[in-house]
């Protein structure tokens, strides 16, 4: 495959990018009016090229209230107590780091310059900094794009770990409709690292690209006529690449066809499996969500929703090696194999990540310090750097795709690390 345009990798990386006490601090971001019906928040039934539910000013109300646009699962927190974080306030605003420009920025500058809805920093499994901004509120549950991408991988690991599911052998062991399809010789493995010949390209400025077809399958715009109207559908109608160099290429169907082998395997949906396996163990406040398509089965490569605080518990998980809430809830072999990637097959992404990798539907944004983050479309990021015990977990609501705020908030994110290592 020829190496991505600037143009692509932009939008690429985009895609997949990122970043509570008692007092809530205000932002001094104004905002546009926010529309009130679901309709409005849903965006007009025929002008939806524009992905305007994604973008703002829609993005704004939609990505905390998604329920009312588009259908949804719960993801059930189950009956236990919720586990309590304690607090050890911070003030971190001054952390300063160098921006995209050569400007040195604060951190709260940083954060107010880039639509923040909602920022959790926990250090030693204790909140220094939780703020809420935007109409955010403790409660909310925030929609995570392709975040969600790494809470699959949390759920997918409890299936490798039990003997369910063996990665070296192929996609049609697990999914018998797969055969015939391009995907029938693809091992379990390539898709977990994005690294498989099935061709996929997350270019939101090509309209030919396979990510509006995507799109339109799981039921987040509209579908044409005659084209595939489930995400099983689009899945099985994919055909495979005509040149390819075995590197990592960012791609939203390999995480889906993760789901697929997780429901076939046992008989469940996503939502249910996530909900027994991870989320009822954490001792959650809330019930996460997760958006379905129009034949139920959850969007796991970008449809789970969650508190800020939820999300941080989730977080603190990993960075505790898999055990939190008096649980080991997935293996620490797992979390040592999300901390580092091959940064060789990540060549085409250096621009964004110069020492980055990626491992198991995990950003390793830094593979010598085995640093790794969940990201999403519009600035939703889950950043752990273990080895500190440090999770920080940012909410936002870009203006525009910009790529400059996602170096920026990694950049930022980078500087709370290096305060803490010092």
């Amino acid at each position: 495959m020829k190496n991505l345009t600037t143009k692509t990798l932009v939008s690429v990386c985009i895609l997949s990018s990122f970043l509570a006490t008692a007092s809530f601090a205000q932002s001094p971001v104004q905002l546009p009016h926010l529309p009130e019906t679901a309709e409005s928040l849903r965006g007009s039934a025929y002008g939806d090229f524009a992905r305007s539910w994604q973008n703002s000013p829609h993005n704004v109300s939609v990505y905390q209230q998604i329920s009312r646009a588009f259908p949804t699962a719960v993801v059930w927190r189950g009956d236990g107590e919720a586990h309590q974080f304690e607090y050890n306030r911070q003030d971190l605003n001054n952390i300063t780091f160098t921006n995209l420009n050569g400007d040195t920025e604060s951190l709260r500058s940083h954060l107010d310059r880039t639509f923040t809805d909602g920022l959790l920093i926990l250090k030693d499994g204790k909140i220094v900094t939780e703020e809420y901004h935007n109409g955010m509120k403790p409660h909310t549950r925030h929609h995570l794009m392709s975040a969600s991408k790494s809470l699959t991988s949390t759920l997918f690991s409890t299936f490798v770990d039990d003997g369910s599911v063996d990665v070296e052998k192929t996609i049609s062991t697990y999914v018998p409709e797969a055969k015939g399809t391009a995907w029938e010789d693809v091992k379990v493995k390539e898709i977990l690292d994005m690294t498989s010949d099935v061709q996929y390209r997350e270019e939101f400025d090509n309209p030919d690209a396979e990510v509006w077809a995507h799109e339109s399958a799981v039921g987040w715009r509209n579908v044409a006529q005659g084209n595939p109207a489930t995400n099983r559908e689009f899945l099985y109608s994919m055909d495979k690449m005509q040149e390819t160099d075995g590197k990592f290429h960012y791609r939203s169907s390999e995480t889906d066809m993760l789901g697929q082998i997780m429901e076939n395997v046992s008989g469940i949906g996503s939502a249910e499996l996530f909900s027994q396996r991870v989320w009822s163990k954490l001792g959650a406040e809330e019930d996460a969500q997760c958006m379905v398509d129009r034949e139920g089965a959850c969007v796991v490569m970008g449809g789970f929703g969650t508190t800020l605080r939820d999300l941080g518990r989730w977080g603190q998980m990993l960075a505790n090696g898999g055990q939190f809430n008096g649980k080991q809830i997935i293996s620490t072999d797992w979390v040592e194999k999300v901390r580092s990637g091959n940064h060789e097959n990540f060549e085409h992404y250096t621009g964004m990540l110069p020492k980055g990798a990626y491992s198991a539907q995990f950003w390793v944004t830094d593979n010598e310090r085995h640093i790794t983050s969940a990201l999403g479309y519009a600035g939703q990021q889950v950043y752990i750097d273990k080895d500190i015990n440090l999770v920080i977990v940012r909410l936002s609501t870009w203006d525009k795709p910009d790529y400059s705020y996602a170096t920026d908030s990694y950049r930022a994110m980078e500087a709370i690390s290096d305060y803490y290592r010092k």
